[in-house]
């Protein structure tokens, strides 16, 4: 059944997707610890941080 090529496409689109949505994570996450290395300690200026799922990922996002 694994050998069939449409099945080993759709195995392969479904790796590709979860790669790509790792490395979004990856880089939203730089990007929340780059902020807060480079923002000033002022609790008003403070971000909140939510997370959301999408579509069974998680993702984090900065908020005002």
């Amino acid at each position: 059944m694994f050998g069939r090529p449409e099945v080993n496409h759709v195995s392969e689109t479904l790796e590709s997707e979860e790669n790509s949505e790792a490395s979004d994570d990856d880089a939203a996450n730089e990007a929340c610890k780059e902020f807060l290395r480079t923002s000033d300690d002022d609790e008003e200026d403070f971000p909140h941080f939510t997370i959301s799922s999408i579509g069974g990922s998680t993702r984090s996002a900065l908020t005002r």
